[in-house]
């Protein structure tokens, strides 16, 4: 981030968001932590402050292009994905590639006053009523080609997403070429009609700019859910070795008391062999001895 960014941002949260804090570290990326400040502002009254989220960030060095990571860090936010939060922990405030790509221009000051502000509100109209206001949609790539075909009014079949978006940033569609989809018609026979409306939704500029981030999304959706699969069996053979070590531990244990046992049993009956031996060495020692007389009559 460069310094005139970084001092403008950290005077719009000096006024707007006085709890949040700013920290650089060695490598120049910049970190946002603290409380999130959800404010109700009537007019002629002063702000108030009616709920607060704590959260921690850092700011990726080519924003807007891309966009932050954000951690609810308070712990009062259940990680589970009906409250929009991704499988790494992170809030899913929206689809980043799509955000980026509509929104080039996005000032970081607007990331805190729309994008996290509409995030948390809406966390808290799912807490009260149990929808969000501003619509909700899947998570990772599913949830970016549901949220494009809203956009561009078709269904949600990523083919058809796809096809409609390379389309949408050409100069010139001809109704005789075959159509992107896949479907092996010619597209003024397939999906002409959904391309006429779906220009009328994002510019061409604005296609063109999606067309390449999706399939990228896509590759990177892939590749962590591969990760989020490997984790899974890694996190199940660590269970199931635990099981297994708890298991050998309570049989050593138990083989070690009826160890102890019948060693106290071969002492104790050693013991008493030994007792019983010097007794009788004992007895033998003391026996008194039988002596006749000249009379031939005992003693």
């Amino acid at each position: 981030m460069r310094a005139s960014d970084r001092n403008a941002l950290d005077r719009w949260l000096a006024i707007n968001q006085p709890r949040l804090r700013l920290s650089t570290d060695a490598a120049g990326c910049t970190s946002v932590s603290g409380h999130f400040d959800l404010i109700d502002i009537q007019e002629g009254e002063h702000p108030v402050v009616y709920d607060a989220f704590e959260i921690d960030f850092t700011f990726p060095k080519n924003f807007p292009k891309c966009l932050p990571t954000v951690f609810e860090t308070g712990g009062r936010i259940r990680r589970q994905s009906d409250n929009h939060i991704n499988c790494d922990g992170s809030i899913c405030y929206g689809v980043p590639v799509i955000i980026a790509a509509r929104r080039p221009d996005l000032k970081l000051s607007t990331f805190f006053s729309e994008i996290l502000n509409d995030y948390f509100l809406g966390y808290l109209n799912f807490l009260e009523f149990g929808s969000w206001p501003f619509g909700e949609v899947g998570h990772g790539y599913v949830g970016a080609i549901e949220y494009m075909a809203e956009l561009l009014k078709c269904e949600a079949n990523q083919n058809k997403v796809k096809a409609l978006l390379y389309l949408l940033q050409l100069k010139h569609r001809r109704d005789r070429w075959s159509c992107a989809c896949g479907s092996g018609k010619r597209l003024g026979n397939c999906c002409r009609r959904s391309l006429n409306k779906a220009a009328l939704c994002i510019t061409r500029q604005e296609a063109a700019r999606l067309c390449p981030l999706i399939e990228l999304y896509n590759n990177e959706a892939g590749d962590t859910a591969k990760k989020s699969e490997l984790m899974a069996k890694l996190e199940t053979l660590q269970n199931q070795m635990k099981c297994n070590g708890i298991a050998r531990l309570k049989a050593g244990r138990q083989m070690a008391k009826s160890t102890h046992s019948i060693r106290k049993n071969l002492v104790q009956s050693a013991s008493c062999r030994v007792v019983i031996r010097l007794i009788d060495s004992v007895g033998a020692q003391f026996k008194p001895t039988v002596q006749p007389d000249l009379c031939g009559m005992r003693l």
